[in-house]
């Protein structure tokens, strides 16, 4: 063998696809072996060029793998010499050979091919030694010393390609480490069968069947037909919500209503969860444990949380779906953006990512008839197979005391996130000068000490927290009060009676048919004789055209999702600390889908910064809900009659003054 000149442990320490692609020719030239295998594909990124698929073939390797899509491949070559060599369309691949001492086994699956899910595996007498992730993954050996120089992966279907060493990845352990009082479980899924098939998964081996191809056509055979007689339904549940990064720099999903797949929330909906609740759990990952192809009472998540229910409901969990359709995403980089974006605390758990216990049933091991179909394709399963896994999971909790509270750990305290919200520097100034403004005010509320003596706020006691009248508590409303009506009235003085002092914020923008300065007098007039109110102008940093744009564009966006997560968070991370608030109210809202939206935000994200959220029921007369734009239609035919019943005097002799008598 010749003299070794590369150090190993330069090996190590690349991360760069590129680069180690050359040092791999460099350990080829020095007498290594190099083992590799393929998951899924070996390219897709558009940064895996001809070119470093023409120098991954010095190693030895005769198959060029740029623009190879999703197939299977693996080779062994010792010392630059090619040992054995596969790869195919739609078939797996394997090779394997001695070399030296050891007896080297090499097996690949590419994306929904023939006979197996998607896997790879390297192993030397028998061990396993490849890191186990999408893309190629390498294995160094010095056949002499017996001895593995580096084990990698390199996702090459994402367009960074990113270096994995470790089924958890170091940014990944670091995650997890920051969150000690968290739980973090990976979740066993089964792989499709390889022998002993059901009729089922003959005619889907036989067929190449794919999920793609039922949700084109989905009136042929599949699975999902024993829960989902309806074409249209089959479609739905096999169409995943279109999704997008919000400003908290995670994935949400766009709402979504049907008849099987729901989104709320930026999330798929979990049924039967508790109104009440301590602890979450949240069901992250791929399509796999989103739930692809099987309605919302049948996904991982619901199926998990009806255990609960029935057998833990004193322990308040509450099961959250937040996996998504993650291919060709750095689905690790996406799911730890998720998982900061939710905040987690103490006592939750996450399951589908990180280190921690393998969730395992037995019953998976047994032939699939025996529990019914648990494939409906070679990759995603059918409801019956998440029932199982929703039975193993809840059993492994058990055995661990994963469901007894670590009320010994605590978590570390959350730094308020530095962001810039997409403002200038100057406009950064202004919020600060802004908040300098609302501490003012805080300080000269009378009797208000500065201590909190709110309790149990938190994501699943909110309720609890804002009923009654609390000392020292401070709460918000925002309202744009476009005009001033009964309704607006009425939910100031019922957000009132639940705190010791109420801020209510005018909407500033001047994009309304009343002017701000109008709209913000009424307000103060019509709110003059409740003490404990006071109300101020929103700046331009509470629903403003900087924080919040399509607020002023909500007729023509019924029909749309809309984010709006921008706004809340810097309410949450700078007003609310400036101005002391710990509970914000909002009226319900049964017609505006867009205001509808806003308070789901608002639902989602202030919890996460101990601030409570409780929304009020719009009141009514004559059987309809009091509103501002019903108001707007009545002054078109100028009935006053009508409006003098929908608004307060104040309100009513302007808007005489303004558009006439009767």
């Amino acid at each position: 063998m010749n003299q070794k000149k590369l150090v190993p442990e330069v090996l190590k320490n690349e991360t760069n696809f590129s680069n180690y692609v050359d040092l791999l020719i460099e350990m080829s030239t020095d007498g290594y072996c190099i083992f590799m295998a393929v998951m899924d594909t070996p390219s897709g990124s558009v940064n895996f060029t001809q070119e470093i698929g023409a120098k991954l073939c010095k190693i030895g390797i005769t198959i060029n793998l740029y623009n190879k899509w999703r197939v299977s491949y693996c080779a062994i070559t010792d010392g630059g010499q090619l040992i054995a060599e596969a790869g195919h369309n739609v078939k797996p691949s394997f090779v394997c050979a001695d070399v030296g001492k050891d007896e080297i086994y090499c097996h690949s699956v590419g994306y929904a091919q023939k006979g197996e899910a998607r896997s790879l595996s390297i192993k030397i007498n028998n061990n396993q030694v490849a890191v186990v992730r999408r893309g190629i993954s390498f294995v160094v050996y010095d056949k002499e010393k017996q001895e593995i120089l580096d084990s990698v992966n390199f996702d090459t279907y994402t367009e960074s390609i990113p270096c994995n060493r470790h089924d958890i990845s170091p940014t990944a352990r670091v995650f997890v480490n920051n969150n000690p009082g968290v739980t973090f479980i990976t979740c066993g899924l089964p792989g499709f069968p390889k022998e002993n098939l059901t009729d089922n998964e003959r005619y889907i081996v036989e067929s190449k069947i794919v999920q793609t191809f039922i949700r084109v056509n989905p009136t042929m055979r599949s699975a999902i037909q024993d829960y989902i007689k309806e074409p249209s339904g089959i479609a739905e549940v096999l169409t995943p919500p279109v999704s997008y990064i919000g400003t908290d720099g995670a994935r949400h999903f766009e709402d979504c209503a049907g008849k099987y797949l729901n989104s709320v929330n930026g999330h798929r909906l979990t049924t039967g969860q508790p109104a009440e609740f301590k602890r979450t759990i949240y069901i992250v990952g791929d399509c796999r444990f989103l739930g692809i192809g099987v309605r919302d009472d049948g996904t991982l998540a619901s199926r998990l949380q009806a255990i609960l229910n029935e057998q833990a409901s004193e322990e308040g969990f509450i099961v959250e779906n937040y996996a998504f359709a993650l291919d060709g995403t750095d689905n690790e980089k996406e799911i730890i953006a998720i998982l900061n974006a939710a905040q987690l605390k103490s006592g939750d758990i996450v399951v589908g990512f990180g280190e921690g216990l393998h969730s395992h049933n037995p019953e998976l091991d047994v032939k699939p008839y025996r529990h019914g179909e648990l494939f409906f394709d070679d990759l995603h399963f059918t409801e019956t197979t998440y029932k199982l896994v929703a039975e193993g999971l809840f059993e492994t909790l058990k055995q661990n005391n994963f469901m007894r509270e670590k009320l010994s750990v605590k978590q570390p305290k959350r730094q308020a996130v530095s962001l810039n919200y997409g403002l200038t520097q100057q406009l950064l100034s202004g919020l600060e000068e802004y908040k300098r403004k609302l501490s003012d005010i805080v300080s000269g509320f009378s009797n208000y000490s500065g201590v909190n003596i709110v309790s149990g706020v938190n994501s699943g006691n909110v309720g609890d927290a804002v009923s009654g009248v609390r000392d020292n508590t401070i709460g918000a409303i925002v309202m744009n009060c476009n005009p001033f009506t009964l309704g607006h009235r009425y939910l100031i003085e019922e957000c009132a009676k639940k705190v010791d002092h109420l801020i209510v914020f005018v909407v500033q923008e001047d994009k309304s048919i009343f002017s701000f300065a109008d709209r913000l007098e009424l307000v103060k007039a019509g709110t003059a004789d409740l003490e404990n109110v006071r109300v101020v102008e929103s700046g331009s940093f509470i629903i403003s055209s900087l924080t919040f744009k399509e607020y002023f564009n909500k007729a023509e966006l019924q029909n749309r999702a809309v984010d709006s997560s921008n706004d809340v968070t810097l309410f949450a991370n700078e007003i609310a600390p400036a101005a002391k608030i710990k509970v914000r109210f909002v009226g319900s809202e049964p017609f505006d889908k867009v205001t509808n939206q806003y308070n789901r935000t608002l639902e989602r994200i202030l919890p996460q910064y101990d601030i409570a959220f409780e929304e009020i029921p719009r009141a009514k007369t004559g059987g309809e809900v009091i509103s501002a734009s019903r108001v707007r239609k009545l002054l078109e035919i100028k009935d006053f009659d009508a409006i003098k019943n929908l608004v307060p005097d104040v309100t009513f002799g302007y808007l005489l003054k303004k558009f006439g008598s009767y």
